[in-house]
């Protein structure tokens, strides 16, 4: 159901005439109505005995009735996921007490609900767990995607056409993990065996070393062979791991059918990227994303640059060329002026055709699919989140000036994602209904005239100042010190 298109369609509506809190909405069109997620809640209902101060008790009778309805929604769609308990309020101590009780029955539950994943794990040698951070890092990235067609249908273009180096390059906020996680899924549904490394998220990531020896175990695990080490400590010298990796990569080559493809994400800050691209086969292919572009002589590597938004040129594109850049391969086939009559390109045209082609994507795009891009992106963060946004602000966003790369509109939609009771405290100073939100988020929109870097600072704030933890400042700021955040051997 969407609720802004819902109440949209009524006249006059005030945010009161729903007659639910917004946790409420969020629960009965969150949690209730994802059968996944619903199986992965706990409600816990509170009774306080005692003549408790009122803000811990609804405001009105009319709030009561309203909680209570709620609450019977909720027992009737979720039996087993509710739990009551009891508190009582000190008149001498002016305190709640009974709280560890709860504490204990909610961490129970929590142990209850993690122990079957703990069990698994347990199973696990540190290589495996390894993997499957890295595979679940690449899909929660894949959710995220959106737009940039162009981009995997290059990638995969170039690959099927024999490139086995690919750099991607992309300045800071454009986009490179995000588009490495769907470049993970759309080569594993194009007939690809895909093995992903980001580098900086695990303690066990963030050095060539760590790579050469992750890459060793799982082309091990894909060609069968006894492992030499547990992935984390294979204790020789880098040129021998290369040496050793080179005569994997040679038995995956003469074993499997499938090709390989490796995607290693902010390979640049490795320093291995010629180590990494020697790697390469006939049948196994190396894409590495960096921030700065890579020339190496006699180095056969193709780059891909993920431009940002403002840096993509105007250049006018061939009519018959316009549905290979917006991801509708299949049109160009049937369109394309080369093509005999039996749908058989010649050969010499095919190389013509892959020039147009090079030619097509560096030229850009047009304003008018830019702005579908950004849009395109921004529906890709909302559905992750699952939230809505009114099409005038997902306007009033792609036209910023200053909202050129993804990273950019996602801080921006994450701001707006984090309206609480102080943002709606203002919007009833406007006036309650859905009209008002908008003009209060359009409002925040046009108030930021920041760069990345300054929004990052500006959300980190916001932030701190909805908590109220002065701790949190301290913690957000030492985060920001490094590019890819915290690794455990920071700690």
């Amino acid at each position: 159901m969407n609720i802004i298109e819902t109440v949209k369609k009524r006249d006059h509506f005030l945010l009161h005439d729903l007659k639910k809190s917004i946790t409420a909405l969020e629960i009965e069109y969150g949690a209730l109505q994802n059968k996944n997620q619903l199986s992965r809640t706990l409600f816990y209902f509170r009774t306080i005995e005692g003549n408790c101060p009122s803000f811990y008790r609804p405001n009105s009778e009319e709030d009561h009735l309203l909680q209570e309805q709620l609450k019977s929604t909720i027992r009737y769609l979720a039996p087993d996921n509710v739990k009551e308990y009891t508190i009582y309020w000190n008149e001498e101590s002016k305190q709640l007490e009974n709280l560890d009780a709860f504490e204990s029955m909610l961490t129970n539950d929590i142990k209850r609900l993690l122990e079957k994943e703990w069990q698994e794990s347990a199973k696990m040698s540190p290589a495996q767990k390894l993997f499957y951070l890295h595979q679940d890092f690449a899909c929660h990235k894949s959710s995220i995607f959106g737009g940039r067609n162009w981009f995997l249908d290059r990638c995969l273009w170039h690959l099927n056409n024999g490139t086995r180096q690919i750099l991607i390059y992309g300045e800071t906020g454009s986009g490179k993990t995000t588009a490495l996680g769907a470049l993970f899924s759309f080569l594993q549904k194009s007939g690809w065996q895909t093995l992903p490394f980001f580098t900086g998220i695990h303690g066990h990531t963030d050095t060539s070393s760590s790579l050469f020896n992750y890459l060793i175990w799982q082309i091990e695990e894909l060609t069968r062979e006894s492992h030499q080490a547990d992935g984390h400590t294979f204790s020789t010298s880098l040129n021998e791991k290369i040496q050793y990796l080179n005569s994997l990569i040679t038995k995956y080559t003469q074993m499997k059918t499938m090709p390989l493809a490796i995607l290693i994400d902010n390979a640049d800050s490795l320093n291995c990227l010629q180590q990494l691209f020697s790697l390469s086969s006939h049948k196994v292919a190396i894409l590495c994303s960096s921030s700065s572009c890579y020339h190496e002589r006699n180095m056969d590597v193709k780059t891909i640059e993920l431009y940002s938004f403002g840096k993509r040129k105007k250049d006018s594109i061939p009519d018959f060329l316009k549905p290979f850049h917006l991801g509708l391969k299949e049109q160009l086939e049937s369109s394309n002026p080369f093509a005999q009559d039996d749908g058989v390109i010649p050969d010499d045209a095919s190389q013509h055709l892959a020039y147009e082609l090079e030619n097509l994507f560096e030229a850009g795009i047009p304003d008018d699919d830019i702005l579908l891009e950004k849009k395109a992106v921004i529906e890709g963060i909302l559905r992750y989140h699952k939230k809505e946004l009114d099409s005038r602000v997902i306007n009033a966003i792609v036209e910023k000036n200053e909202a050129d790369t993804p990273l950019y509109l996602s801080i921006l939609i994450q701001r707006l994602i984090m309206m609480d009771r102080k943002d709606f405290y203002k919007i009833s100073e406007l006036g309650d209904g859905i009209d008002n939100i908008t003009a209060y988020q359009l409002q925040l929109i046009q108030d930021v005239s920041l760069t990345t870097s300054q929004l990052c600072v500006w959300l980190m704030n916001a932030a701190i100042e909805k908590i109220g933890n002065p701790a949190l400042k301290d913690a957000l700021y030492f985060l920001s010190i490094t590019h890819v955040g915290l690794c455990e051997n920071d700690l």
